[in-house]
Order: C-alpha cells, then sequence, then structure tokens
C-alpha cells in the first residue's frame, strides 16, 4: 500500500542537524531557502561548467549556435509582427516566450537557456529535498548534476530544443507548488499548479504525459480532501492538454499531421511495434552506463525505505513518460532528444541523502570516493557517444567564426545596397534564414549568398541563394568571403569588384578568388609550377562541390595529365563531374580507371560509384 501522506517522521528526524556549515550538508533543511536555493544552484552551475570542459564539448564557450534551427527563433528572426499573432501558431505560449527571450539577442537567448537549464536542476534538487525534508548534500547535488550534464546528448538538446527546456520549468514548478499545498494547503499553491498547466499545453507536450502521471499518482497516493484535490487538478490538466493538442492540429502551421504520408518527418504511426521501437530507440540513448546503474542503484538502496522507494520510482516513471509523445514519430528520429527525460529519471539518486550523516562521516567519505570514481568513468564509458557528437561542435566552431565577422557585417555603409558572401560551406549558418539576416544586421540591404551544389537556389526578399556560376561578382557594392572554417578572409568594394581582371592566371580567375577564398593559396603555387597535379586536383574538388562543372573538369583534366593518367582521384571525380551532368557512359568509363588505377590501398568509394551507376545504366536498358 502506497503511503498516504508527508514521509515520516524517522525519515525526517535527522533533517535539523543537517545546515549550510558543513560541506556535506551545504544544501541542508537548516539554511535559509534563500541561501539554499543560491548554494544548489552553485552547485549546479560548477558541475555545468565542469562538464563541458571534461566531458563534452572539451571546452566552455557555450554561447554560440551549434544549428540552423537557433536563428529561426522569434524574436531573432522577427517571424511575427505582434505578439498576439502567435495565438494562432501551435505552442503559442512556447513561441511567444522564445520571441522574448530572442529579443535578448543572440548570445542572450543562448544565456537565458543555460541559466534556465541551471534552475531547472536547481529546484529539481529542491523538489526532492521538500519530499524528503532532508538536505541534499552539496556532493551528493555535484554527482546529480555531473551525470545530468555530462549525458552525450544533453549538449545538443538542452538549448536546441527551447521549448522543451521551458516546458520542463513549468513541469517542475507545479510538482513543488503542489507539495507545498500538501505540507500547507493555501489556494496560492493550487493557483501556481493550475498556471503551470496553461503553460505546459501550450509551450510544448514534450512533458504532458509526465505531469498526467505524476497526478495520477497522487491520485493514488492521496487521500480524502487532497485525493479529490488531485483528481480536480489532473482533470484540469487533461482539459488543458487535449485543447493544446488541438491547436497544435488546427493552426496555421500545425506540427501534428495525422493524414500525413510516411515520407514526412511529422508522419504519425500508432502500430504498437511502431511505438515500442521508437521508445526502445530513445531509452538505449538514454541510459548510458553509469546513469543507468546510478539510477537503479538508488532505487535499489532506496528499498528498505518503501515511502520513498515509491516516490523516488515515481519521479523516474514520470520521467520517462518524456518520450511518450516521442514515439508517434518514427520519422522524425534524433537522439539527442533521448536527454529529455533524464532530469527526473536520475533524481532517484538524490534521494540517497537520507542515508548521509551531517558533517563529515563515512557515508560522506564515501560518497566523495563515488563521485571521484564516477566523473572520469563517465567521461570514458561516454567517449564513443560523444565521438559520434562532434560534428555539433564544428558547426559551433564555424558559427563562432561567422559571429566574429558580425561588427564588420553590421558597418555596411547605407549605400551598399547588394552584398555578396562567399565561401559558407556548412549547412548551418545564419544567412541561410532571411529574417535573422535582417533583424541582426538591419534592412537596406539586398543579400546574395553562394550555395554549394547539393543546395537548392533560392530567390526570396533579403537574402538570395545562388551558386556561384550564377554569380556576377561586379553587380555587388561590397563582397566578403569567407573560409571553410568561418572566418572573414577577404573583402572588396564596389570599386575593387568593378576593377577586378577577367585573365584567368593557372585557370583561376580574380572573380574565382571572390567566390572561393581557399583558392588563393592555391592560384599562387600553381603561379609557380603550372604542372603541380594535386593542387589542380584540388582546385578541380572546389569547383565540383561548388558546381562549376567546366572549371572542374579543366582542373581535374589537367590533373590526370600532370600526373601522367596514374592517380585514380583525378579519373573519379571526373566520373562525378560526368555523372552530374547526366554523361552516365563517360561517366562510368572514368569510375572503371579509377577502379583500375587503386593499386594496393583500395578504396570502396571508387568501386561504390561504379557499381551505382552500372545499376543505373542496367534498369535504364531493360525499360
Amino acid at each position: 500500500m502506497p503511503p498516504t501522506s508527508e514521509p515520516s517522521a524517522e525519515s525526517a528526524a535527522p533533517a535539523a542537524a543537517s545546515g549550510t556549515a558543513s560541506f556535506a550538508g551545504a544544501s541542508g533543511v537548516g539554511a535559509s531557502p534563500l541561501a539554499r536555493i543560491v548554494l544548489t544552484f552553485a552547485a549546479a552551475s560548477a558541475a555545468y561548467v565542469l562538464c563541458l570542459w571534461v566531458a563534452f564539448p572539451g571546452y566552455f564557450d557555450p554561447l554560440y549556435p551549434l544549428h540552423s534551427d537557433f536563428y529561426l527563433s522569434p524574436g531573432l528572426s522577427i517571424r511575427n509582427p505582434s505578439l498576439w499573432a502567435y495565438l494562432d501558431w501551435p505552442r503559442p505560449i512556447g513561441y511567444l516566450t522564445a520571441d522574448l527571450l530572442g529579443r535578448l539577442g543572440l548570445k542572450g537567448f543562448i544565456g537565458s537557456l543555460i541559466l534556465i537549464t541551471l534552475v531547472n536542476a536547481t529546484l529539481t534538487v529542491e523538489l526532492v529535498r521538500r519530499v524528503t525534508n532532508r538536505g541534499i548534500p552539496a556532493l551528493l547535488i555535484l554527482l546529480y548534476c555531473f551525470l545530468l550534464f555530462s549525458h552525450p546528448q544533453f549538449y545538443l538538446n538542452y538549448i536546441h530544443d527551447t521549448l522543451a527546456t521551458l516546458s520542463y520549468l513549468y513541469l517542475i514548478v507545479g510538482m513543488l507548488s503542489w507539495y507545498a499545498f500538501r505540507r500547507n494547503p493555501l489556494r496560492r499553491y493550487l493557483v501556481i499548479c493550475a498556471v503551470t498547466f496553461v503553460l505546459l499545453a501550450f509551450t510544448k507536450e514534450t512533458y504532458l504525459v509526465s505531469a498526467g502521471f505524476f497526478w495520477l499518482v497522487q491520485v493514488l497516493l492521496c487521500r480524502g480532501t487532497l485525493r479529490k484535490t488531485a483528481a480536480c487538478l489532473l482533470a484540469s490538466l487533461i482539459v488543458l492538454g487535449s485543447s493544446g493538442l488541438y491547436l497544435n492540429l488546427h493552426s496555421t502551421e500545425p506540427f501534428i499531421q495525422l493524414e500525413s504520408e510516411s515520407s514526412n518527418p511529422y508522419y504519425m504511426s500508432f502500430a504498437p511495434l511502431s511505438l515500442l521501437q521508437v521508445f526502445g530507440y530513445y531509452a538505449a540513448r538514454l541510459f548510458t552506463p553509469t546513469l543507468a546503474v546510478a539510477a537503479f542503484a538508488a532505487l535499489a538502496l532506496l528499498w528498505r525505505r518503501k515511502e520513498l522507494l515509491f516516490t523516488a520510482g515515481s519521479f523516474a516513471l514520470a520521467g520517462l513518460c518524456a518520450l511518450v509523445p516521442l514515439t508517434p514519430l518514427p520519422g522524425h528520429l534524433d537522439y539527442q532528444y533521448a536527454w529529455t527525460p533524464a532530469a527526473l529519471v536520475l533524481s532517484p539518486l538524490l534521494f540517497l541523502a537520507v542515508y548521509i550523516r551531517p558533517g563529515w562521516s563515512r557515508s560522506t567519505a564515501a560518497l566523495a570516493v563515488s563521485l571521484l570514481v564516477i566523473v572520469p568513468l563517465t567521461v570514458v564509458a561516454n567517449q564513443t557517444a560523444y565521438s559520434e557528437n562532434r560534428w555539433a561542435t564544428g558547426q559551433e566552431r564555424i558559427n563562432r567564426n561567422i559571429m566574429a565577422a558580425y561588427p564588420r557585417l553590421k558597418s555596411l555603409d547605407r549605400s551598399e545596397k547588394k552584398i555578396l558572401v562567399s565561401g559558407l560551406k556548412t549547412p548551418v549558418h545564419p544567412f541561410y534564414v532571411r529574417h535573422y539576416v535582417r533583424r541582426e544586421f538591419g534592412p537596406g540591404h539586398e543579400w546574395t549568398v553562394t550555395v554549394p551544389r547539393s543546395r537548392a537556389e533560392i530567390q526570396e526578399p533579403i537574402v538570395t541563394l545562388a551558386r556561384p556560376e550564377n554569380v556576377t561578382v561586379s553587380d555587388f557594392d561590397r563582397a566578403f568571403a569567407f573560409d571553410e572554417e568561418g572566418n572573414l578572409a577577404a573583402e572588396w568594394s564596389r570599386e575593387q569588384l568593378s576593377n577586378l581582371s577577367s585573365h584567368e592566371e593557372a585557370l583561376i580567375a580574380d572573380a574565382d578568388l571572390v567566390l572561393h577564398a581557399v583558392l588563393k593559396p592555391i592560384r599562387n603555387a600553381l603561379a609557380e609550377n603550372p604542372d603541380d597535379w594535386h593542387k589542380r586536383l584540388t582546385a578541380g574538388i572546389i569547383y565540383w562541390e561548388w558546381g562549376q562543372l567546366e572549371k572542374a573538369q579543366a582542373h581535374l583534366e589537367a590533373a590526370a595529365e600532370s600526373n601522367g593518367f596514374e592517380n585514380p582521384y583525378p579519373m573519379f571525380f571526373l566520373g562525378q563531374v560526368h555523372e552530374w551532368q547526366g554523361n552516365d557512359e563517360k561517366a562510368r568509363g572514368y569510375y572503371q580507371q579509377a577502379v583500375d588505377r587503386e593499386g594496393e590501398s583500395e578504396n570502396a568509394t571508387f568501386r561504390d560509384a561504379l557499381a551505382q551507376l552500372q545499376r543505373k545504366l542496367a534498369a535504364q536498358a531493360g525499360r
């Protein structure tokens, strides 16, 4: 039978002895509420910095975007002229809040989400303290927060999934208010619960099921008036949650599309097997070795405290319920969302505070040793997952470099209307979001941004995406060339652009340096040695990647000739060029020559390209 009231006096008896004076009891109930919250926040912040330094990403510089979704946030991109317009959107309160945060600027937006994340961790600790009526030792807070923030998907998720970060704040405030009401049944606590329900329902549905599970447990847990109150709260949550889902279905830009095709990333499937597979996908990535051991070991250690075991287990299950809204989306699998339940799933660890005596004791020493062992063990155990996420730090580095050029881009003269930006190959740079470009760099400029061959050309107000072959550099008032790392490599004025020579040196014209800053050292090398086949090959690959096929072909053919047709790489890329142009027979011939020239070091890419093209030609012949 589950408990019917607050934790027993037996579990709370030593609480008064746990205060702020000792390191072990730095979050104790003997502290004033404000001091306790400040100390807990400080411990969470220390763990956050430590995780970024020693776990992932390996440095502390978190105020830069690692995904283009950051630039889409309302307030940063000015997508709505009026705040009231968000009422026509799905998740209206979420986007309204994001708009307000976005008005702080990009770094202010990211910084505010970091702050909310740390507040969320602090309030989770405070929730467990309120349930157990025991101070949570600083070492235990550090251990909990380290495991939480060192999770491989944390760095990708906590800022990127803005609305989920906000939703967890509302969930944890609602849970805290409920426990405050259980101890002191004041109406204001119920009002706070009701407000958090509204915020949850119309921010993002991530934690709606978690909230529903928590209050269902409270209905089963409580008796008398408390049970009726919990039932009323649960009913209101269901009504509000259903209203939020209805709005998602019928808003101007719905996320939920029940009739979408399976090719749509938001296609929904309620087939039992599909639901289980998606749930398993996220659960497998949630439970890293150390997180799983910590969570389940904590529950096992609470076995003798049935009352606390029940509560801690319900918190962990409520966390897992955050995966439920993801399960109908088999086409939108993104492993970053695996971190979503982590704060509550790991919360049983904090309940172990009931076993830790105040001051420096054996239990405190054991906790210190555990922390010293688990920190390096976690970093080592997660290395493979960290490595898989290194792409994110690469994108972050490039965006950091691009943002370093912001002061120059913002200082453009009003007379400079047509601006060219070239060389940015990363798929997540800010110039792909035209509303953000206007918000960040001001009106009055028309931006043309060169895009690689694989990216579609788009002509829209403010920003035009164009391939280099369709760009005439003399048409612009100012040009900025970036290198592949996002560093501003060079810039040209209107006069400089109009005076560029069209004469080609070693097949690389002056105008090509405006479009591809990376070609400058190659052109200098070819000026000294026109027969440098490796430089020719590199230039050919650059032109190929950016869709300038004639120039790519010229350089690749020159590279093959300079090398005596011995190296396979010019042949392979010539095959790529001809296949892209639709010359499949020529492409097959070049692929075959690349395979024939492999020698002892075989390259599977050559053979795969040849085999794929042969299958294509065979299929065409069989029609």
